[in-house]
């Protein structure tokens, strides 16, 4: 498999990402009956911790030893699409929730 860099495409997939983890998120809440402003507060603060465990700010711990996820995106059957550093996505998880909030009318 051949791998590609490029930090702005990057950087819309984990955007993408985020985004697609926080309306599960958020579908979720909603579907429990649990009162909106619960759902907004839980959504932000679920998408969060998610984003900071894959940007390797929050310790994960592996059998005693600490490891670093690292986020790729398959772009094709050959392509992945990674950065040399970790990911940044917890950067985009205020913006992309309050765009998400606004955007998603609560069922």
């Amino acid at each position: 498999m051949k791998t590609t860099q490029d930090d702005f495409l990057y950087d819309e997939m984990q955007q993408a990402l985020i985004w697609a983890l926080a309306s599960e998120i958020r579908t979720s809440l909603v579907q429990a009956r649990l009162p909106d402003n619960f759902v907004n507060a839980l959504t932000r603060h679920l998408a969060s911790r998610i984003a900071a465990v894959l940007d390797g700010r929050k310790p994960l711990m592996v059998d005693g030893q600490s490891v670093t996820p690292s986020v790729a995106f398959k772009l094709d059957a050959q392509s992945l699409l990674i950065t040399d550093t970790n990911s940044w996505m917890s950067q985009h998880v205020a913006g992309t929730i309050e765009a998400l909030l606004s955007e998603l009318p609560l069922i």
